[in-house]
């Protein structure tokens, strides 16, 4: 497997332009976008649920990181991939639609593609966010050394990220 820095995830379908992070190839509007990420592009911070989404504007793509075992304390550090936690990129179309909302409506999200976070370190800021708080609350980190795999197994660093989840907690309906 190679390790590579980079601001952006290349699948070895394309070369995309990484000095300016657009495709520079013909688009067929009826193949899914490609797959790529580029971590300034995350600027979406979506609130709700129980851990951090990060996604672009046009919903193709997003870093996801949560707890998906509510039973576990929330710990300040913690080494990722960690248990009890889930933290993936996802590629696909409409990844923001029915985002924390019990009205679902058409189009639905499309995850084309999932690439697992196989290194980091993520760091709350302050006091980490209780498993279950009763209601929402407002919770801060950042992930330092972030890696991600592609389903081929190819190994991309991309950084650091800042995570922002105002309604910690929240769940719709």
């Amino acid at each position: 497997m190679r390790t590579r820095t980079t601001a952006l995830l290349l699948l070895p379908t394309g070369l995309l332009a990484a000095s300016c992070g657009h495709d520079t190839r013909a688009v067929d509007p009826h193949e899914p976008a490609p797959t790529t990420l580029a971590v300034d592009d995350l600027d979406n911070h979506l609130p709700c649920g129980f851990g951090f989404t990060l996604a672009d504007d046009d919903g193709t793509r997003m870093l996801r990181i949560y707890l998906s075992d509510h039973r576990a304390d929330v710990p300040r550090t913690m080494e990722l991939p960690a248990e009890g936690w889930t933290a993936e990129t996802e590629f696909g179309e409409h990844l923001r639609a029915n985002w924390c909302t019990d009205v679902i409506v058409e189009p639905h999200r499309d995850v084309q593609e999932t690439w697992s976070v196989v290194e980091g370190t993520l760091t709350f800021a302050g006091d980490p966010p209780p498993s279950d708080p009763g209601r929402p609350v407002e919770a801060r980190a950042e992930v330092t050394g972030l890696v991600v795999e592609s389903p081929d197994g190819e190994r991309v660093e991309l950084g650091d990220v800042e995570l922002h989840n105002e309604q910690w907690g929240f769940l719709a309906g």
